[in-house]
């Protein structure tokens, strides 16, 4: 009885964050623009990328905390999906220097990024 209380209270507080974070950025109170974009170009792939697999990453683990069956400990999160989420960050901070670098100048300069 008292961990269904205690898991009643986690997804109330969870909703609720959720839905105050989903208004603010609907009203613009929290600032998205720059999210996805980077350098020159219209949408930096290596940042939608991470993104992406940033929140799939934290919504499987969001569904293995909800399916535990108590609340003793957390549960592990498979070797796979922190693989996963490493190999994310990875090309992400390869993207980020060769943006950096200018190493992916000549798009934008023949005009294939950005459009």
């Amino acid at each position: 009885m008292a961990s269904d209380l205690v898991r009643l209270e986690v997804w109330a507080f969870l909703g609720a964050t959720a839905v105050i974070l989903v208004y603010k950025m609907l009203k613009g109170r929290i600032n998205m623009a720059g999210l996805l974009r980077g350098g020159t170009s219209l949408i930096a792939v290596h940042r939608l990328q991470m993104v992406a697999i940033t929140l799939f990453v934290a919504l499987d683990y969001l569904q293995r905390v909800a399916s535990a069956p108590n609340f003793d400990s957390l549960p592990d999160e498979p070797q796979n999906m922190l693989l996963l989420l490493g190999g994310s960050q990875t090309l992400y901070l390869g993207g980020k220097g060769a943006e950096l670098l200018g190493w992916l100048s000549f798009l934008s300069n023949n005009g294939i990024e950005g459009k």
